[in-house]
């Protein structure tokens, strides 16, 4: 019966360390960027994922992890996994979809997350895209223009539309 009280208590210590570590000088729950012990950054904030589209590079997102933290719009987890480590996970453990979960690679489907997901990566990218930007990644037909425009009013996302833009940057273009 000792044993047990004691291991309680120990525990009950435990819990409070753990509790009492957690607070740190600016408020328990801040967000800090998680470290790397190489020094390589673990998210991208909006205006450093602008400055590739500027350049003509498109950043290397994990959009399912931005699809689960809620989708903010100021910082973007970046996948550190390169294109081999992906694929060997795929090849294990299927497809990642948007909820987190696998499907085997070699089964189609495709679920309405899934299509969430993907209009809004391309919402995501047209809305942080500067006019400058060399190449256009999310091109959109007409057709699904009001498709893509549900999407960006139920997921709160912004809504550019592309052909609109295209239509400005190349009259811009025949002006100089």
């Amino acid at each position: 019966m000792k044993t047990w009280t004691n291991s309680i208590a120990l525990a009950l210590m435990a819990a409070t360390l753990t509790l009492t570590a957690a607070c740190t000088e600016d408020g328990p729950g801040a967000f800090a960027e998680p470290e790397m012990p190489d020094g390589q950054k673990t998210h991208l904030t909006s205006q450093e994922f602008a400055d590739s589209l500027a350049v003509g590079r498109m950043p290397n997102i994990d959009w399912i992890g931005w699809n689960l933290s809620g989708r903010p719009l100021d910082v973007f987890p970046l996948e550190l996994r390169t294109e081999e480590e992906i694929v060997a996970e795929y090849r294990e453990k299927g497809r990642r979809l948007a909820d987190g979960s696998f499907v085997p690679f070699d089964w189609r489907v495709s679920t309405k997350a899934d299509y969430d997901l993907n209009v809004a990566r391309h919402l995501v990218v047209r809305h942080l895209q500067p006019s400058t930007c060399p190449f256009v990644p999310c091109e959109s037909y007409p057709a699904w223009r009001d498709q893509h425009q549900e999407v960006a009013n139920r997921l709160g996302l912004p809504y550019n539309d592309p052909y609109d833009e295209q239509g400005r940057l190349k009259n811009e273009w025949r002006l100089r």
